[in-house]
């Protein structure tokens, strides 16, 4: 199962998000395949001397 297939089918319970603070203009969306909102509630955010972010998110007890 790809990462697509697990976020469309709601089998994810953790999220970490890296975020690198580069401009493309264009590119694939992560998020395209889901068709209801995630229910995911934001733990933490460290951000590194390099600019990129790295947030994780886990579904709610």
């Amino acid at each position: 199962m790809n990462r697509r297939s697990l976020l469309r089918s709601s089998l994810v319970d953790e999220l970490h998000l890296l975020v690198n603070p580069t401009v493309l203009g264009a590119g694939l969306s992560l998020f395209s395949a889901i068709q209801h909102p995630l229910q995911l509630v934001f733990v933490s955010a460290i951000s590194y001397p390099s600019g990129i972010a790295v947030l994780k998110y886990m579904k709610p007890q």
